[in-house]
C-alpha cells in the first residue's frame, strides 16, 4: 500500500467593497509560485465581491507516459447564491520536456478547460516536431494574459513562466458556484522523461447573484441613470464590467434589451 501524503490546502481571503472603480490587489507567494490577482470592479453599490486563493502544495509525481495525475483543491465558504466572476490557475511543475504535458482544470460540476496541450506541437521550431524541449513550468493561466502558453517555449531557464493564456478560456466557469472539489488533471503523453507537480493554486473571484442585475447604480430601480451607464460604455469590450449584462464581453444591443426588459422598480 502506498502512503499518499495528505494534500496541504491553504486559503487566503480578501473581501473587497465593490464600489465603482475600486481596485483590489492580492499577492500570494507559495514556494516558487507567485499569484497576483488584480481586479477592477464596477458594480452596484453595497454589494460585496470576494477574491480567494486556494492551493494544494503537496508534491506529486506525474505518471510517465501512462495514466494521469489528478491534484485536487477544495473550495469552501462561498455564500449561498454566489457565482464565479473569474478564475486564474497557477501551476509549478518540474519536467525535462514540457512538450509532453497536457493539463485540464475541472470544476466540481464537470465543466472543464484545457490549460495546456503538449505545447510546441505542431512544431514551433524548438527543437522540432516533438514539442517544447524546455524544462519546467511556473505559470499562471489567465484569460487576460498577453501571450498563450501553447506557443511558449524558453530555451534558457524555465520553459513556460509568468502569465499565459490557456488553450481553452476559463470563462467556461463564470456563473457557476465556487464551492466543491476542483481538480487539475496532468498527463505526460510520452514516456522516458518524468516529472512532478508542486504547488497549484486557484485564484477565484466570486460575487453574490443579484436579483436586479440591471440596477447598475444600486438605487433600487432600473431607470435613466442605469441606461446612461450602458450607453456610456457602448461598443466597449470588457470582462467583469457591470454594463455587460449578458456576460458576453461586449456592451451592445443585447445588454440594452436586458436593461429595458427590467425597467422600473427592482423586486423586493
Amino acid at each position: 500500500m502506498i502512503d499518499t501524503p495528505r494534500p496541504r490546502w491553504s486559503r487566503i481571503r480578501c473581501s473587497i467593497d465593490d464600489t465603482p472603480e475600486h481596485r483590489g490587489i492580492l499577492l500570494v507567494s507559495l514556494g516558487n509560485v507567485a499569484v497576483i490577482a488584480a481586479s477592477v470592479f464596477a458594480a452596484s453599490a453595497g454589494s460585496l465581491a470576494r477574491a480567494e486563493v486556494f492551493c494544494n502544495a503537496t508534491p506529486q509525481s506525474i505518471p510517465d507516459g501512462a495514466g494521469s495525475l489528478t491534484k485536487t483543491i477544495l473550495v469552501t465558504d462561498a455564500p449561498g447564491g454566489s457565482a464565479i466572476t473569474s478564475v486564474r490557475v497557477s501551476v509549478a511543475a518540474t519536467h525535462p520536456w514540457v512538450g509532453d504535458l497536457h493539463m485540464v482544470l475541472r470544476h466540481p460540476s464537470g465543466a472543464e478547460a484545457i490549460l495546456l496541450d503538449q505545447p510546441g506541437i505542431p512544431s514551433i521550431g524548438f527543437p522540432g516536431p516533438w514539442g517544447c524541449g524546455g524544462h519546467d513550468l511556473d505559470v499562471t493561466f489567465d484569460d487576460a494574459a498577453t501571450f498563450d502558453g501553447e506557443s511558449s517555449c524558453e530555451t534558457v531557464g524555465i520553459a513556460i513562466a509568468g502569465a499565459r493564456r490557456p488553450v481553452q478560456s476559463l470563462a467556461v466557469f463564470q456563473g457557476l458556484a465556487p464551492d466543491g472539489l476542483w481538480s487539475l488533471e496532468i498527463t505526460d503523453a510520452v514516456a522516458i522523461d518524468a516529472g512532478s507537480v508542486g504547488t497549484i493554486c486557484l485564484d477565484i473571484l466570486w460575487s453574490p447573484i443579484s436579483e436586479c442585475p440591471a440596477d447598475l447604480d444600486g438605487s433600487g430601480s432600473v431607470d435613466g441613470a442605469d441606461l446612461a451607464v450602458v450607453l456610456g460604455a457602448w461598443g466597449a469590450t470588457c470582462s467583469d464590467c457591470s454594463a455587460d449584462l449578458t456576460d458576453d464581453g461586449a456592451i451592445d444591443g443585447a445588454d440594452l434589451a436586458v436593461l429595458l426588459g427590467s425597467w422600473g422598480a427592482c423586486p423586493d
